[in-house]
């Protein structure tokens, strides 16, 4: 079970939901409502606790995966069962007015300053994810460009040399072994790849057997 909610929770929280989207509302609700027995059970344990205190995690939740509209919808809600559910008996004499004043605008404040840092946060991931699209785009269109481009020049030095067996055999060999090279790169997604993979990538065309690889990191000479 906690394994399945992870799986549903993980591209939840990674994409966000749509800004005021019913699901993004639904979701504001539920945050609050879990919340809401957060607090039950907090209650249980210490009657005196903070009225508002597990709400304030409700918005920011709920703004950072639903937008602000749903932050907002969560505060407000979270406001109001705070107030119709946790608020103490005693706060309804005068004399606890000023405190009940001062939780209300503290909480509402501290709800306005929650929903515009994630807000803010939530926009600067996204312009991150846009960007990093536009770039797996662009090595995408890469990778095809240098493909052409080899593929053409094999075009270009098969015609050149078609009398010439033996040179063409090399040199073909030696232009197989770069798109070899690349396709590795491009597979690793231009991160992290074996570096004896790729000399032995490179250097198949002149024999493997002309060279020594050696190490973690290998060192490779001539012989």
């Amino acid at each position: 079970m906690f394994g399945w909610t992870s799986n549903q929770w993980r591209p939840i929280w990674r994409s966000g939901l749509r800004p005021r989207s019913a699901s993004a509302l639904l979701f504001a609700v539920a945050c609050v409502a879990v919340a809401t027995a957060v607090r039950v059970g907090l209650g249980l344990i210490s009657p005196d606790c903070a009225v508002f205190a597990p709400y304030y995690s409700a918005t920011l939740v709920s703004a950072l995966v639903g937008g602000a509209e749903a932050g907002a919808l969560a505060a407000g809600l979270g406001g109001l069962a705070a107030y119709c559910l946790f608020v103490p008996a005693e706060w309804a004499i005068a004399a606890f007015r000023l405190e009940q004043l001062v939780s209300l605008v503290l909480y509402s404040t501290s709800s306005i300053v929650i929903i515009w840092a994630a807000e803010s946060y939530r926009g600067l991931l996204q312009r991150l994810r846009r960007e990093q699209d536009m770039r797996q785009l662009l090595n995408l269109e890469l990778v095809h460009r240098i493909k052409n481009i080899l593929a053409g020049v094999q075009s270009i030095v098969s015609r050149s040399l078609r009398d010439h067996e033996d040179l063409l055999e090399t040199v073909s060999a030696r232009l197989a072994a770069l798109g070899a090279t690349n396709d590795l790169l491009v597979k690793s997604e231009w991160q992290s790849a074996s570096l004896r993979e790729i000399l032995e990538h490179e250097f198949s065309p002149y024999g493997l057997a002309r060279f020594q690889l050696r190490g973690q990191a290998p060192i490779w000479k001539t012989i």
